[in-house]
């Protein structure tokens, strides 16, 4: 992809512009439909940065010199987040096309009334700050391995854990 460079900066810059572009190409969805920019390109955003992030730390950094590895609780945190990515995007579908088909309706009376440019600046704006959003998966997977977690880390894994878990269920 040349997504990844020199292994002397560890791929961070590289890394970091590849999650800026899988936001950028998630939230490519709302030019569909305004909303989407808000809800499907949300969950595409982070589904993508999450695959994008697995791939570019276990597989590609693996193979260059000086590399270290991910350490097992950053691959589990952006599982996660990926998990989480997935259960909203078929959430959003299945509210949109299933369970709520009179609200599809509205959205095309509102795609309508939107110009090109308001959504370039939604798809700038939204991409961003997805991309800012997704920066602690980032962070920790560009972390050395041996860096502790610690209780506060472990915590907000057990919180995502649970958090993933009730929303599915509440769904």
């Amino acid at each position: 992809f040349g997504l990844m460079s020199q292994p002397e900066n560890n791929g961070k810059c590289m890394t970091s512009f590849g999650v800026v572009v899988m936001s950028i190409a998630g939230t490519g969805m709302g030019f569909i439909s305004f909303l989407y920019f808000l809800s499907l390109g949300y969950a595409a955003a982070l589904g993508f940065s999450s695959v994008f992030c697995l791939w570019a730390f276990n597989t590609q950094q693996q193979q260059q010199q000086n590399s270290a590895v991910v350490s097992n609780l950053s691959n589990v945190h952006t599982s996660f987040v990926l998990l989480w990515a997935v259960r909203m995007f078929s959430f959003y579908v299945h509210r949109e096309f299933i369970n709520w088909p009179q609200w599809h309706k509205s959205i095309k009376e509102a795609d309508a009334k939107t110009t090109l440019e308001s959504k370039i600046m939604a798809w700038l704006t939204c991409s961003i700050f997805y991309a800012l959003m997704f920066s602690p998966c980032l962070f920790r997977m560009q972390a050395d391995a041996n860096v502790n977690w610690g209780f506060i880390g472990k915590s907000g894994i057990a919180l995502q854990i649970f958090g993933l878990a009730l929303e599915s269920i509440a769904d």
